[in-house]
């Protein structure tokens, strides 16, 4: 397991008749899987999947 992770965030504002909402991708760097979100809440929710994920032993190495 890498000791660092690595992710781009874009956010960017997108403008209703009465509100702005921001939009926004993650990117995980190490598979260039890019995941849609519609609030910091939601990116850090995702991050923090991706990284529990990572913590997990790979039933493969550890049968």
């Amino acid at each position: 397991m890498p000791t660092t992770q690595t992710f781009v965030l874009r956010f960017w504002p997108e403008q209703d008749d009465e509100s702005i909402q921001w939009r926004g991708v993650i990117i995980y760097v190490p598979t260039n899987e890019q995941r849609a979100v519609s609030s910091l809440e939601d990116a850090f929710m995702l991050i923090q999947q991706y990284l529990t994920a990572e913590m997990q032993p790979n039933k493969e190495e550890n049968p």
